[in-house]
C-alpha cells in the first residue's frame, strides 16, 4: 500500500490504523511531498514500512518494494509453518488421548464380554432343557442383544486404536476396505444427518501403508 501522508479528512496514520484493523498483512509505505522527521518517525512507530518523498522514487523505492514483496513472503511461509506445526501437535495430543481412552475401554470391556457369554452359554442349557421356562429363552435374547452391543463398542475401540497410531511411521500390508470401513464407523455421527453413506467397493488388493495416516486421509475426505 502506498499511502500520501496527509489528505483531506484522511491521514498516513488513520490509513494504516485502518489496515491493520481489518488483518492485512501487507507493506505500507508513506509517500510524501515534504515529510519532516518526526512525521516519519511517526508512521514507522505506527508499523508502516517505509517513507519516502515524491521527489526520490527511484531505485530505493524498487528495492524497497522487493525487499518488502519479499519479507512478507517470508512471514506468510512462516505463519503456515507455525500453522502446520499446531495442527501436527493437536494431532499427536488427540491420538495419544484416543490410544489411551482405547486402553481403558477396552479392559473393562473384555470383562463384561467374557460375563455375558458366559451367561449366555449357561442361559442356553436352561433354556434348551425339557421343560425350561419362557422367561430363560426372553433372558437369552436381551443377553444376545447385549453381546451385539459389546461388540460394536470393541468395534469402536479397535478404530480408536487404528487412528491413535498417526504419529507412527510404519508401514504394513494394508486392507483399504477395512480401513474405509473403520473411517465410515469413525464418521457416522457426522455424516448419518446430512449425508447417505453407499459402499460400492472394487476388488483392490492389499497395499503397503500406514493404516493411521491412510484412514485420516478418508476421514478428511468424508
Amino acid at each position: 500500500i502506498f499511502c500520501s501522508s496527509s489528505m483531506p479528512l484522511f491521514d498516513a496514520k488513520a490509513a494504516l490504523s485502518l489496515t491493520r484493523e481489518k488483518g492485512f498483512d501487507l507493506p505500507f509505505i508513506v509517500v510524501s511531498g515534504s515529510l519532516g522527521e518526526d512525521t516519519a518517525l511517526g508512521a514507522m512507530k505506527a508499523g508502516a514500512q517505509d517513507y519516502f518523498l515524491k521527489e526520490d522514487l527511484g531505485p530505493r523505492l524498487h528495492a524497497a518494494i522487493e525487499r518488502e514483496l519479499r519479507e512478507t513472503k517470508q512471514r506468510s511461509q512462516r505463519a503456515e509453518k507455525q500453522q502446520q506445526l499446531m495442527m501436527s501437535d493437536r494431532m499427536a495430543s488427540n491420538s495419544t488421548l484416543a490410544a489411551g481412552v482405547a486402553h481403558e475401554i477396552n479392559n473393562p470391556l473384555a470383562f463384561v464380554m467374557a460375563n455375558i457369554e458366559l451367561a449366555t452359554v449357561e442361559l442356553a442349557k436352561r433354556a434348551a432343557a425339557p421343560g425350561a421356562l419362557d422367561d430363560f429363552k426372553d433372558l437369552l435374547d436381551e443377553l444376545n442383544d447385549a453381546r451385539v452391543g459389546a461388540e460394536r463398542i470393541r468395534n469402536i475401540v479397535g478404530d480408536l486404536k487404528i487412528f491413535s497410531r498417526a504419529e507412527e511411521d510404519e508401514r504394513d500390508v494394508v486392507d483399504v476396505q477395512s480401513v474405509l470401513e473403520s473411517t465410515v464407523r469413525m464418521a457416522a455421527s457426522e455424516t448419518m444427518h446430512r449425508a447417505r453413506v453407499v459402499r460400492n467397493y472394487g476388488m483392490i488388493p492389499p497395499v503397503e501403508a500406514n493404516e493411521s495416516r491412510l484412514g485420516q486421509v478418508f476421514l478428511n475426505l468424508i
